[in-house]
């Protein structure tokens, strides 16, 4: 039952993400980096002025769903909220 979770996570969820070339995790980082922009100006220019790519923090978090960078329980919380979606 695991593994077949994890291929419907792979396939339905997060596809590219563990393609050979990470396309689909570097648009979502496009998308995470535009959306900073949007929201926290302040943060956006800070990360620009020291030249912080968003793939340099952000592919760990996506690809691992978040479970390496989170508390446990807040990981937990944010796989179900993914798999109630």
């Amino acid at each position: 039952d695991a593994f077949w979770c994890l291929v419907q996570i792979c396939e339905l969820y997060v596809p590219g993400y563990y393609s050979q070339g990470l396309e689909a995790v570097q648009l979502d980082g496009q998308v995470l980096y535009r959306l900073v922009r949007k929201v926290s100006t302040v943060a956006y220019k800070h990360l620009q002025k020291h030249q912080v790519d968003p793939l340099l923090y952000m592919t760990e978090w996506f690809m691992c769903l978040f479970c390496r960078t989170l508390p446990w329980a807040t990981a937990l919380r944010v796989w179900d909220m993914f798999f109630s979606e």
